[in-house]
C-alpha cells in the first residue's frame, strides 16, 4: 500500500471510494455532496492524498487550508482541515486508513478535524490528536493534531 498526492487522474477513483464507503454505511453521499467532493478536489488550497494497492485507489484524504478555527476568529497560517477521510470497505482494516493519516501527518503537523465518524476520530487520537476543549478531550467537537 503506498500513500502519495493525488493526480487529477485520481479524481474518479476518490469519489468512488466515497460512494464504496456510502454504500457500506447506508449513507449514500448525496449528488450535491459529491460535487462539492469533486470541486475541493480542484482546489488550489486542498491537498488530497490517496492510498492505492499500485492499481486501485483504496482510500482518500482531503485537507484545506483553514479558512478559520471553529469558534470563529482569525485563521492561523499553515493550518490544515481534515475534511475527508474515507477508504474502500474492502480494503479496511488494513493500514490504509493510518497510512493516510501519517502521510498527511509527514507534510503537515498542524492540522485540525471536526470528523465525527467514531472509526475516524478513535484513529486520529492514536494518531496524536486531541480534543481543544479543557484537557484535550477526545470527545470535544474540534480535534487538533499536536505534535511531539
Amino acid at each position: 500500500m503506498r500513500v502519495r498526492v493525488a493526480t487529477q487522474l485520481d479524481e474518479q477513483g476518490v469519489l468512488d471510494v466515497l460512494r464504496g464507503d456510502g454504500e457500506a454505511t447506508g449513507r449514500q453521499p448525496a449528488k450535491a455532496r459529491l460535487a462539492a467532493v469533486r470541486a475541493t478536489l480542484r482546489s488550489p488550497g486542498t491537498l488530497t492524498l490517496v492510498a492505492d494497492d499500485e492499481a486501485t485507489v483504496v482510500g482518500a484524504l482531503v485537507a484545506e487550508l483553514a479558512t478559520r478555527p471553529a469558534g470563529g476568529g482569525a485563521a492561523e497560517a499553515g493550518v490544515l482541515r481534515l475534511t475527508l477521510l474515507c477508504v474502500a470497505p474492502g480494503a479496511r482494516r488494513r493500514g490504509a486508513g493510518r497510512a493516510l493519516v501519517r502521510g498527511l501527518l509527514d507534510r503537515f503537523d498542524r492540522v485540525t478535524t471536526s470528523l465525527s465518524d467514531e472509526g475516524v476520530r478513535a484513529l486520529l487520537v492514536q494518531e496524536g490528536f486531541v480534543g481543544t476543549g479543557p484537557g484535550g478531550a477526545a470527545d470535544a467537537d474540534e480535534l487538533r493534531h499536536a505534535p511531539g
